[in-house]
């Protein structure tokens, strides 16, 4: 997985870096960046990753001008100190939100459920689309359900001329299925 971590603070994304590396070696973090600008920037000139770690209070202004500045799709595990955005968060692409300092129990279950979206919005259900492929049409309905007077009546699709709802018919009727004997 390749990531990026925007915080302005060094130690705090060191830190993020040491634990993202425990939990699995092989997560590439290709740039900690400090600010607004320069994520746009890094946005414009790099393929986009597939997963970022964003401080909200960055050096230059909050993160969430880098929504309003460039298109960032990628999923995000918003990592900060305050709490009072978690709502503002979850409007743009976040999965999920860390209070620093980061705890690694924490960070991994973040992480789990970012694998786990991953994996559902990924893979198609093979059994939904094994019937999809087998069915030539849709199946038809066997039975309709209606009112005939008070009552509600289950009538055979077989048995039906016609059925119609709504406004009165021709003859004043109101939403009524007329029965083949």
């Amino acid at each position: 997985m390749n990531t990026i971590i925007i915080e302005d603070e060094n130690l705090t994304a060191k830190r993020l870096e040491s634990l993202l590396k425990k939990y699995d070696p092989t997560i590439q973090v290709l740039a900690i960046l400090p600010s607004v600008e320069e994520v746009v920037d890094w946005l414009d000139s790099h393929p986009e990753p597939d997963m970022v770690f964003m401080d909200i209070h960055l050096e230059d202004d909050l993160a969430f001008h880098i929504f309003e500045r460039t298109r960032l799709q990628a999923p995000v595990i918003f990592t900060t100190a305050f709490d009072e955005y978690m709502i503002q968060a979850f409007k743009v692409n976040s999965i999920d939100y860390l209070l620093k300092p980061i705890n690694y129990d924490e960070l991994v279950q973040a992480l789990e459920k970012y694998k786990s979206l991953k994996k559902q919005f990924a893979q198609p259900n093979l059994d939904v689309l094994m019937q999809l492929i087998g069915q030539k049409e849709p199946p038809f309905k066997s039975r309709f359900m209606v009112t005939v007077g008070t009552k509600i009546r289950s009538i055979e699709t077989g048995k039906c001329i016609f059925l119609f709802r709504g406004k009165d018919d021709l003859f004043g009727h109101k939403g009524r299925a007329a029965l083949a004997h």
